[in-house]
């Protein structure tokens, strides 16, 4: 199979070549080298959250062997669907070695969904497999949320022991110049 198309079984249909901003770079570093888990980047559209988790997927698929079971990255949007329609996706999420969830967002979903989503975070949780969550939004409005599983699974992200919270700062997105930032991997 062409590296292409193994790339996109792990997730990643593109990889930018942007540089990231040297401060992400080193909190994911930290993260992937630490004790903690999981790992929630919050903070504005065009922080570069999407694009350095792509890039350490990317890394980590180069060093160990493209296999999705060695890193993963899916956006929130298309686990939703396909929860409803891929067991073995859900396994595959839930027994890779690091997982990286795009665009984490409150949506009112089905209570078989939640349950779910649940199912893979509290399975990583209790087997220690690094997740990495990016969001738009803060944390406090999913632990305020309506639904409770989602608040079940929120109150696993913003718990210290075993979580790190990292707000991206400043929107790089729209600039034509870069970032100043580093190339990491």
């Amino acid at each position: 199979m062409e590296e292409l198309e193994l790339l996109k079984s792990c997730g990643l249909e593109v990889v930018p070549s942007l540089k990231i901003p040297e401060e992400l770079g080193s909190v994911l570093k930290s993260f992937i080298k630490g004790q903690k888990i999981f790992l929630v980047l919050y903070g504005a559209p065009g922080t570069y959250k999407t694009t350095a988790c792509k890039k350490l997927v990317y890394s980590i698929l180069k060093k160990k062997g493209i296999n999705p079971y060695n890193a993963y990255f899916i956006k929130f949007y298309n686990l939703v669907d396909w929860l409803l329609q891929d067991e073995e996706l859900e396994s595959l999420l839930k027994h890779t070695k690091l997982l990286v969830i795009d665009d984490l967002i409150s949506l009112h979903l089905k209570e078989s969904i939640l349950l779910k989503l649940f199912a893979i975070v509290d399975e990583r949780y209790e087997k220690q497999r690094k997740t990495i969550f990016t969001t738009n939004h803060n944390l406090q409005e999913f632990l305020n949320g309506p639904v409770s599983i989602f608040s079940r699974i929120a109150s696993r992200l913003c718990d210290a022991n075993i979580s790190m919270l990292y707000e991206t700062q400043g929107a790089f997105r729209n600039t034509n110049t870069g970032t100043g930032g580093e190339e990491l991997w």
